[in-house]
């Protein structure tokens, strides 16, 4: 009998440690930790150059687990590297008090639209997804999605926009309260680290005074709402803010029905030199 009771007593131990690992394995993949490597630059009278800097992010998995799923992925396929930040500041839509990152990238001097991945369910409690307590303060992370979705005449809010998100991120720059419960935010930068408040300052920094240009961002053609993948058929266009003339351009731009194919054009500032040189840029991404 006392044989029998020390079976048990062993195999019951063997048992609380293993289900004791798996509760901290769990616990420690419930959390991915991200480093970004940026190129920002510093205007100081000292330095003017590009510096390497770097900030880390958490992901909480338990918060939004298919978003931060995608993420991680998009993270290890290399989509973030030579991104930038960019500041959404005008037209149809305005959002200065946050940095945006990961769906556009400049090549050879223009500014193009990053792969286009597919859109992933609202993880935020307007969304269904309870128990986040996540907010837009500060140093979060969300994901970027629409505010609104097209019918036959015109942009309006509607449903479908809830599940719009893809895999542009955005970080607050300052508490945005109108945000919560409509947003996924699923990570954060801890700044009490000196190393993450230095370049998420930095990076903000890079905004001031002329150290950016503007750009207008439009999409032409015919909208088809089955091709939500596709920019629903839609033309990625940018040029810079000089040079966009909503006249001319929508004269240039006719659906085949010859009805007005120019949508929600809008302004973003992006930080550059004098010689046009990205100066908030991301060199690469990685889980730590």
């Amino acid at each position: 009998m006392k044989g029998i009771k020390k079976i048990f007593i062993n195999v019951l131990a063997i048992c609380l440690v293993a289900i004791s690992c798996f509760g901290l394995s769990a616990c420690k993949e419930d959390v991915v930790k991200v480093q970004l490597n940026v190129g920002v630059y510093n205007y100081s009278e000292d330095v003017k150059e590009v510096e390497n800097k770097k900030f880390s992010i958490d992901l909480y998995s338990y918060v939004a687990p298919k978003t931060v799923d995608a993420v991680t992925k998009y993270i290890k396929q290399g989509y973030y590297n030579d991104t930038f930040f960019y500041i959404i500041d005008g037209g149809d839509v305005d959002f200065p008090n946050q940095l945006m990152l990961g769906d556009l990238k400049m090549v050879d001097g223009e500014i193009v639209q990053n792969d286009i991945k597919p859109t992933i369910k609202g993880e935020f409690e307007n969304g269904g997804r309870k128990g986040s307590n996540l907010t837009a303060t500060k140093g979060a992370v969300g994901l970027w999605r629409s505010w609104n979705v097209f019918d036959d005449q015109s942009y309006d809010v509607a449903d479908p926009s809830m599940n719009s998100g893809r895999s542009t991120l955005f970080i607050p720059t300052s508490s945005i309260s109108g945000y919560n419960g409509w947003m996924c935010i699923f990570g954060k930068i801890d700044l009490t680290s000196a190393t993450n408040s230095a370049t998420l300052t930095a990076l903000e920094d890079a905004f001031d005074d002329d150290h950016y240009k503007e750009y207008v961002i439009y999409f032409t053609g015919d909208y088809d709402v089955e091709k939500a993948d596709q920019n629903h058929g839609l033309t990625f266009n940018c040029v810079e803010k000089d040079y966009y003339n909503e006249d001319s351009i929508s004269d240039l731009h006719e659906s085949e029905n010859g009805q007005l194919a120019c949508y929600n054009p809008y302004v973003i500032k992006v930080p550059v030199d004098a010689d046009g040189n990205l100066t908030a840029k991301v060199t690469s991404v990685k889980i730590k």
